[in-house]
């Protein structure tokens, strides 16, 4: 009867020991949340618009409610008088991912009375603007393409040639793809997007 009961004790000593060395392959992992979850997509740009006829701020609205304002920029132009702050925006345009949005920044910067579009400027949420700025002259017009993922943009002196020049840039890095210019006779399909729309 002595030993039962000293065998008892020594079992429910050493049970929480048997109990916590268990492998932890047995562990069952339904009843536990995955802990590396992709990053939830952010919300789409459902609609934006410009304060006083593109002289304030660009306001883009998204799909959770959200909205985030976007101000004029300074400093990235100067003339013979100092800093320039952009003027308006203009011809401001939504990728067809909904995530991407572009505008052109127009500044006094061409001896005009009017500002001329001197950068395109693409902004998607949560990342730094990126800034396309013609080799010469200003930009005349531009486009998404591929559903966001590829820009092309005109470009020209204020009193040049007709048809400018264009160039292909990857949306994500800006960096240039190809070119155009009315010299070479064969028009690219990139080209011709544009044109289509310009009509």
């Amino acid at each position: 009867m002595g030993k039962s009961i000293l065998l008892c004790l020594l079992l429910c000593i050493l049970s929480p020991c048997m109990i916590f060395a268990q492998p932890a392959h047995n562990v069952d992992p339904a009843r536990h949340p995955a802990q590396n979850h992709p990053p939830a997509k952010k919300p789409d740009i459902v609609s934006f618009h410009v304060e006083t006829e593109g002289r304030g701020a660009l306001h883009i609205i998204y799909s959770d409610g959200s909205e985030e304002e976007i101000p004029r920029e300074r400093g990235r132009f100067s003339d013979s008088e100092g800093i320039l702050t952009q003027e308006t925006f203009s011809d401001v345009r939504l990728a067809d991912d909904h995530q991407n949005i572009g505008w052109l920044a127009d500044y006094m910067i061409c001896a005009q009375s009017y500002p001329c579009s001197a950068e395109l400027v693409i902004y998607r949420s949560g990342s730094k603007m990126k800034h396309i700025t013609p080799q010469y002259g200003i930009i005349w017009g531009w486009k998404f393409l591929k559903g966001g993922k590829q820009i092309v943009v005109q470009s020209g002196f204020t009193h040049g040639d007709e048809t400018g020049s264009y160039a292909l840039y990857d949306t994500e890095t800006v960096r240039q793809l190809d070119e155009f210019s009315s010299k070479k006779k064969k028009i690219p399909n990139w080209v011709q997007q544009l044109q289509r729309t310009e009509r």
